[in-house]
């Protein structure tokens, strides 16, 4: 496929994987603005209806790696078996809401300022969640979860206080880590039912974590944070399935 970079010059682009954003934009600055966000390349499908965002690219620009070039506009002939983000299209809602938030912030996009998804603040409460109500039943290939940045980024691991951004070590205990999982039922008083995707238990220094769900299907997708006094604030949470 054509590359065009932004300084006029032209390239190949080689990208392993699936895309860890994708989406049908109104916009495509919309999406070029998220893909700066998570320093991924941006790509604009023939279709002219998706956008996305790709990792682990490497760039040839005349015969060499060239680490400078920040935008790389690009576009490929086909979205067949491309995963896109259902949760885009979902409505989001959570145990409790912080004065202020809004559980849509987490699958709206923004990353920006003031974008974060929190629940009770002070003490936190027992088992928070947050979940996104799909319009119809999918097969949950992989959920991405972008954390809040800062201090307050170990929330996700234990505790209600803002300890760290990135604290050391495995939190795997009954009342630590983060669960993602997909269910046919949504979450209630009680917590959370359905399949565990998986349990996000070491903190990264992107901030951004993979989850697999291979292929499970539910109407739901849900976090959950096991344990007393815990507090969910997260920036993003998309869940991937074929178009």
């Amino acid at each position: 496929f054509y590359v065009a970079i932004a300084d006029g010059h032209a390239g190949e682009e080689v990208c392993d994987g699936t895309p860890v954003y994708l989406n049908t934009m109104d916009s495509l600055n919309d999406c070029l603005e998220h893909c700066e966000s998570l320093n991924a390349l941006f790509v604009q499908f023939h279709d002219d209806e998706h956008c996305g965002c790709f990792e682990d690219c490497t760039l040839s620009h005349s015969g060499e790696s060239d680490p400078t070039v920040a935008v790389v506009y690009k576009r490929v002939s086909s979205v067949e078996n491309v995963k896109t983000n259902v949760a885009y299209y979902g409505r989001a809602t959570m145990s409790s809401t912080h004065e202020g938030s809004d559980a849509n912030r987490a699958i709206d996009g923004n990353l920006g300022p003031g974008a974060v998804a929190q629940t009770a603040g002070d003490e936190g409460e027992a088992s928070p969640w947050w979940q996104v109500e799909l319009p119809a039943p999918r097969a949950i290939d992989y959920v991405i979860l972008v954390n809040e940045e800062g201090s307050c980024g170990s929330r996700l691991f234990y505790g209600w206080h803002c300890h760290h951004d990135h604290p050391k070590g495995e939190f795997d205990e009954d009342d630590q880590g983060a669960e993602v999982g997909v269910s046919d039922t949504p979450c209630a008083e009680d917590g959370c039912s359905g399949t565990v995707c998986g349990k996000i238990t070491k903190s990264e220094e992107t901030d951004i974590y993979k989850v697999d769900c291979s292929g499970i299907i539910g109407k739901y997708i849900y976090l959950q944070l096991p344990g007393p006094k815990r507090v969910i604030n997260i920036y993003q949470l998309s869940a991937f399935s074929e178009l």
